[in-house]
């Protein structure tokens, strides 16, 4: 669960710093990719506490959603 913290604090200071730029331009993000222990776990924490709809991956490569 540790991990999953520091993955939300992170995501909230990336977004913290976007949002405080005192430059505006269209920038949008695709994707992020995260390396962790465990994919299924990880995956159901997005799913479960930030309510993120999974895209699949495009090459359907073992070790990767």
């Amino acid at each position: 669960m540790k991990s999953h913290l520091k993955i939300l604090v992170l995501l909230t200071a990336t977004a913290n710093c976007l949002l405080t730029q005192a430059q505006s331009f269209d920038f949008q993000f695709d994707h992020f990719a995260i390396v962790v222990d465990n994919v299924d776990k990880s995956a159901e924490f997005y799913a479960s506490v930030l309510n993120l709809e999974e895209m699949p991956h495009p090459d359907k490569t073992p070790g990767f959603r």
